[in-house]
């Protein structure tokens, strides 16, 4: 006699949303950035001494055979540099600038308040304009152009001070994402820092230069704006390596 088997209980675990939100994380990005990049223009200078001295040994292949090979030199010292360079790499982890943050930033250092403009409107002109109307438009924009250069030139210390209170204001609000989404700093997987102070933020431009500095913004930036996903090749591996 068969016996009757009640069917399979359900296993699945109940799904808790509290327990799954507090193992969610924002999203990062991560840049590599160069302490040392002056090393950059001595690798340069190498490869060019290198492929010289490759030149050298191919018009002139008996040259070293009975001394040490002149481009095993070279070579040794373009490892030496190679690995300098190595050890100048630090991977920069950054998160993305949420909106709480960038209001503070905002409150924190306001732009100044911008001066008014020349707002005399331009002449027009008529279509078709006759020579006469062609005549008197230039005689208004004549004028229009040399009252614009006494305005510029009135208030030309207003509008110049102006520029650099607002260029200092971006500056200290770029330092300033930096400081509230660095995660972490490592440097051959070794965590090295973990914050930065606006002082040092603020130093960044004049130490490693301002290209680097963009690329921790704009690293800043894809992390707010860029939509998570898997890369694609590793999605490729998994399933083709993936069981039927």
């Amino acid at each position: 006699m068969t016996e009757n088997t009640a069917p399979d209980q359900d296993t699945t675990p109940e799904f808790n949303l509290d327990d799954w939100l507090a193992g969610a994380t924002i999203a990062q990005a991560s840049v590599d950035i160069l302490q040392r990049p002056d090393l950059l223009a001595r690798y340069d200078e190498w490869e060019r001494r290198y492929e010289r001295a490759q030149q050298i040994a191919k018009s002139n292949p008996d040259a070293g055979l009975d001394d040490e090979d002149p481009l095993l030199e070279i070579e040794a010292e373009g490892e030496t540099l190679l690995a300098e360079i190595s050890a100048s790499r630090a991977t920069w982890y950054v998160r993305g600038l949420q909106d709480d943050d960038a209001n503070a930033i905002n409150e924190a250092f306001p732009m100044p308040d911008k001066p008014a403009g020349f707002d005399k409107p331009l002449p027009t002109v008529a279509d078709k304009p006759t020579n006469a109307q062609a005549e008197a438009y230039n005689r208004r924009f004549r004028a229009y152009e040399i009252e614009l250069e006494r305005y510029n030139t009135a208030h030309r210390d207003e509008h110049e001070s102006w520029a650099k209170a607002a260029f200092e204001v971006q500056t200290n609000r770029g330092a300033e994402q930096i400081v509230r989404c660095l995660d972490r700093i490592e440097v051959a997987g070794r965590v090295i820092a973990t914050s930065i102070t606006h002082e040092q933020a603020r130093a960044l431009p004049s130490k490693i230069g301002d290209v680097q500095v963009g690329k921790i913004i704009a690293a800043i930036k894809a992390a707010r704006e860029a939509e998570p996903e898997v890369p694609a090749g590793f999605l490729s591996r998994s399933s083709a390596t993936s069981p039927e």
